[in-house]
């Protein structure tokens, strides 16, 4: 499935999007990242500065602490590590998926 299509899928699944509309509610900036082989979603929160780690159920699973402002992600090609762009250390977390 194309990731145009999982987020369209995403958007629309309630469970989840109560999870966007409580992560926006709290002022942060979500990107969520599917991890396709491990069922693994994750969503950056700029505000605590962390990665929440949902599965496919969207059951929280862990947060993991980042440097400063996580925002942009993407995996590398064999979807094992998670790149994570944090803005206001001007750095890139690498998370072991």
């Amino acid at each position: 499935m194309k990731a145009e299509g999982w987020l369209v899928n995403l958007w629309f699944d309630s469970k989840m999007r109560i999870i966007i509309i409580w992560l926006a509610a709290a002022s942060v900036f979500v990107t969520p990242v599917l991890s396709k082989d491990t069922g693994r979603i994750f969503v950056s929160n700029e505000k605590s500065h962390d990665v929440f780690v949902f599965d496919k159920e969207f059951n929280l699973i862990k947060k993991i602490e980042t440097s400063r402002r996580p925002r942009d992600m993407k995996l590398n090609a064999d979807r094992t590590l998670l790149f994570v762009a944090c803005g206001d250390d001007d750095i890139i977390d690498i998370i072991d998926v």
